[in-house]
């Protein structure tokens, strides 16, 4: 869900930004478009952790974990935990580079 509203957020800040031309609403889009996308790719680096790691289900096929815990080691995984996170701000740093490559 959260990546569903990530992507909403970025489609409308590029549709108003090109539909409303002010110098005071500008900058607030261009803001709004990078946010979004730099939250994208840290969830979807989470989610490829995630799979990674492997996702637990129970007997009937159905996936829940805790969105976080309380980050400490051990049995009790959430979906955003040390692991996740490190994984997504790596996914992240290989995305930045990637543009920077690209522009470069």
């Amino acid at each position: 869900m959260i990546v569903l509203w990530l992507l909403i957020l970025r489609g409308t800040s590029i549709e108003f930004r090109n539909h409303i031309i002010s110098r005071v609403w500008d900058p607030f889009w261009d803001f709004l478009f990078c946010a979004s996308s730099l939250l994208l790719a840290i969830f979807f680096g989470a989610a490829l952790a995630n799979v990674v790691r492997g996702v637990p289900l129970d007997a009937s096929g159905y996936f829940f974990e805790p969105l976080w815990t309380d980050f400490r080691l051990g049995e009790q995984t959430g979906t955003l935990d040390w692991y996740t996170i490190l994984v997504a701000v790596l996914a992240l740093l290989a995305l930045v580079m990637h543009g920077a490559l690209w522009v470069g």
